[in-house]
């Protein structure tokens, strides 16, 4: 590796880890995915005994809590990259390493490891702490026979909800870039998320179905796809295929803040 490009990712590593406010979030992230994952599965009940009755996903039950820590890797990607903007240190940021697409670079690195193995971690000990849980409220065989991380659909449902973390928050990296303010580019993401989730959700009055549809299927909330394990009536997208629509926006978004970056003035 490069001198520049070296220096780059020591700098935005030695960042990351050095302020609280990032450095906290990180681990905010671990934590709210597994603790409202744990209370949303000690919510679920089921009376489906016999074979062939249950049509829930357990394994996407068992992963819940994503929905929500996914928020806290929204503020995580934009804390990386507004922060600097906020202080004034992106004006030293700079004068250190001029090629401002190195910078961008090492920040995407940066953000992408960590929040994939955070991610990751938090989506594991989910898993594994809710299948207990919605086994004691129901969840049994036959209707629902116990899943196992030896097979393919929930490894990589478990696997694929840290990726689904990773491109949020680098999505929200590039969103901060662009925005360059806190609340504006937490604002703007939580609208593109959490709004199509709600106006979109099969059965709502709020959209014709079709219509609906074609929003879980090309909306960045596609990417929770990768929890699925069984397809149901109202699937819009695929597992793999959802998850790419969301990389998808998060590598568009980088490429316009990359732009963006070269051309704009530091402040």
């Amino acid at each position: 590796m490069r001198a520049g490009p070296a220096r780059a990712m020591r700098a935005e590593w030695t960042k990351f880890w050095s302020a609280r406010g990032t450095r906290w979030t990180a681990f905010l992230l671990l934590f709210v995915t597994v603790g409202m994952t744990a209370l949303l599965a000690s919510a679920s009940h089921t009376d489906a005994t016999q074979a062939g009755q249950g049509d829930d996903d357990v394994v996407a039950n068992s992963l819940s809590g994503v929905r929500i820590g996914l928020l806290v890797a929204i503020t995580l990607g934009v804390l990386i990259a507004t922060s600097e903007y906020t202080t004034g240190l992106i004006r030293t940021t700079f004068a250190a390493i001029p090629a401002r697409w190195t910078v961008l670079l090492a920040k995407v690195a940066v953000v992408g490891v960590v929040t994939a193995v955070v991610g990751l971690v938090a989506s594991l000990v989910s898993f594994l702490v809710a299948q207990p849980v919605i086994q004691r409220n129901g969840y049994v065989a036959p209707a629902y026979p116990p899943p196992s991380l030896a097979t393919e659909p929930v490894l990589r449902a478990v696997i694929g909800s840290g990726l689904f973390l990773a491109a949020l928050a680098l999505l929200s990296l590039g969103v901060g870039v662009i925005l360059r303010s806190t609340a504006a580019a937490i604002t703007t993401l939580v609208a593109v998320t959490f709004v199509p989730l709600i106006i979109a959700e099969p059965g709502s009055p709020l959209l014709p179905a079709e219509v609906g549809l074609w929003v879980r299927r090309l909306g960045p909330m596609a990417g929770l796809a990768i929890q699925q394990t069984r397809e149901r009536p109202d699937t819009a997208i695929g597992p793999w295929a959802g998850l790419a629509v969301l990389c998808a926006y998060a590598v568009v978004v980088l490429l316009v803040a990359g732009w963006l970056l070269n051309r704009r003035d530091a402040a």
